[in-house]
């Protein structure tokens, strides 16, 4: 743990601050080069799927490093003005993100690997044939499920934070922004 106990500190450190940012970005590639892909031609659908499981493989790392940092070097306490809804609600989404920066990689490659191009023969499970098309169209609805919650959740992160800095300027922002003072 820091020196700096969380009643006492301001800010996210700058590990903290670098992990946020790039999760921020990796999220954002991954919200480029995602749908659609499906779509594509079979050269052009693999070289995207290249790099957005690479994007993936490089988000599940972020967040492991994260969440690891983030036990050891817990964040700084909300403040006072904010009442106990949106301490619940800021929680809330924080949690969010966390279940789909493990939930997305997770089931993207279950996605993958059951594609049809890769899987040709069918699964026999409980004595029933399931055809390998119906495996991967489970993952795809589980994968685009998780990308419309990780939008909304975006959107609402991006929201709280306007509010926090247009609205309440109790500097919840700033927490996170580096080369800014709170």
């Amino acid at each position: 743990m820091s020196n700096q106990t969380t009643a006492t500190k301001t800010k996210y450190d700058g590990v903290a601050m670098t992990l946020h940012w790039l999760m921020a970005l990796s999220i954002l590639v991954a919200l480029i080069l995602g749908p659609g892909m499906e779509d594509q031609a079979p050269d052009a659908r693999r070289e995207l799927l290249a790099g957005h499981s690479f994007n993936g493989l490089f988000a599940v790392t972020l967040a492991i490093i994260r969440l690891w940092w983030r036990r050891r070097n817990p964040p700084p306490a909300y403040p006072d003005t904010m009442s106990d809804w949106q301490v619940k609600a800021a929680k809330g989404v924080t949690h969010g993100f966390y279940f789909l920066f493990f939930y997305m990689p997770i089931v993207g490659i279950a996605h993958a690997v059951t594609y049809q191009d890769t899987v040709v023969e069918p699964l026999q499970l409980f004595n029933l044939t399931i055809a390998p098309s119906a495996i991967t169209q489970v993952f795809h609805v589980m994968h685009a499920i998780g990308m419309l919650l990780f939008i909304i959740l975006v959107v609402v992160h991006i929201a709280a934070a306007i509010k926090h800095f247009a609205i309440d300027k109790d500097r919840v922002l700033q927490r996170m922004l580096p080369f800014t003072k709170v």
